[in-house]
C-alpha cells in the first residue's frame, strides 16, 4: 500500500530524498531507485535535483526499514 507525506525538500544526496515533513519535526529519508520517479504537477518528468525548500508530495512504500519512493510530485 502506498503512503504519502508532504513537506519541503531539505537536500538530495545520491539516490535519496530528504524531506522536512509537515507532520513531524524530524526529516524523512526516502530511497530513489532509478529515473522517472520525480514529476511536476502536470506529470512531466523532472531530471534535475530538487532544490532545498521546494514543496513536494512523496508517494512511497515501506519496505523493511526503508521508505522506497514510488513517485514524487514537485509543486
Amino acid at each position: 500500500m502506498t503512503a504519502t507525506e508532504e513537506g519541503a525538500a531539505a537536500y538530495q544526496p545520491h539516490k535519496t530524498l530528504v524531506v522536512l515533513e509537515d507532520r513531524s519535526n524530524t526529516p524523512g529519508h526516502y530511497v530513489l531507485n532509478g529515473p522517472g520517479h520525480v514529476v511536476d504537477k502536470h506529470g512531466d518528468v523532472i531530471t534535475t535535483a530538487i532544490k532545498p525548500g521546494t514543496r513536494v508530495r512523496v508517494y512511497y512504500l515501506n519496505t523493511g526499514n526503508a521508505r522506497v519512493v514510488d513517485h514524487v510530485v514537485v509543486e
